[in-house]
């Protein structure tokens, strides 16, 4: 008998043993292959645009696309539900309703996007900006890095189906030319471990050079969700006060728009 309690004993330590290894090698990977962006980056834009004018009515429009996955039938588990992610055939669907919608509304100056996926599991590896211009092709493009991630573990159920592999941001599409895409890095952030395994927040400025000498600044953004205390989104809304008042300085236009996540009714 006793024989029997010691050898349960033992693989019950193995087991352990086993899971702390697992996951202390988890998080050293997830450590090493972490996503660290620079306070600023010069980003690329593709596409050929018009040049702006000195037109006093310019029209916007801004959307989280949720990467083509979040429509009605998803039951998303990070917002209390149990589905990782749509399946193909939806997904799929959900792409070409958005890419569709996107192609419809080509007299928009300015489109605004968030969640834009261009390697990811949750949406089968399409480069979803590729395929929204595409559908926009009198329009300039630029991306924002927001989301990159080797391996997200979660969510923990059975059967276990993790998120996996992320990688996306945001996406500027444009009918004029600008002079410069910046992506500037929010300050603050989750804790480590938790950080790794979460969006890097951050907002993309456009800078168009006007006839009258003076800037305009198209700013795309994405605040933090899941912000329990609110601490991070007051240093990130901070950031934007002082940057903002900056150019106001100078005298430049600005427009700034994107998914807040501080509405009563969002997350």
């Amino acid at each position: 008998m006793f024989s029997l309690i010691k050898r349960i004993l033992w693989l019950a330590a193995y087991i352990v043993g086993a899971v702390v290894l697992v996951v202390a090698g988890l998080l050293a990977y997830s450590t090493y292959t972490d996503y660290k962006p620079e306070a600023s980056e010069v980003l690329s834009i593709e596409g050929k645009g018009k040049q702006i004018g000195n037109d006093s009515t310019y029209s916007f429009m801004i959307w989280n696309v949720g990467y083509c996955g979040l429509g009605k039938e998803m039951d998303f588990f990070n917002d209390g539900g149990k589905t990782v992610r749509a399946d193909q055939p939806l997904a799929d669907k959900y792409l070409a309703a958005v890419t569709g919608y996107l192609a419809s509304i080509d007299t928009v100056d300015f489109i605004m996007l968030q969640e834009v996926d261009k390697n990811s599991k949750r949406s089968y590896s399409v480069d979803q900006e590729d395929r929204f211009a595409a559908a926009l092709p009198n329009y300039t493009h630029s991306f924002a890095l927001n989301y990159s991630c080797k391996f997200v573990p979660v969510p923990f159920q059975f059967p276990y189906t993790p998120y996996g592999r992320t990688y996306g941001g945001l996406v500027s599409f444009s009918k004029y030319t600008p002079v410069s895409s910046t992506r500037y890095q929010y300050p603050g952030g989750f804790d480590w471990p938790t950080s790794l395994y979460m969006l890097d927040r951050c907002m993309q400025v456009l800078t168009y050079k006007l006839p009258n000498g003076k800037e305009l600044l198209v700013i795309n953004t994405h605040n933090t969700a899941y912000d329990e205390t609110g601490a991070i989104k007051k240093t990130e809304m901070e950031f934007l006060k002082k940057f903002l008042e900056g150019e106001s300085a100078k005298g430049n236009y600005v427009v700034i728009g994107g998914d807040w996540n501080q509405g009563t009714f969002g997350r």
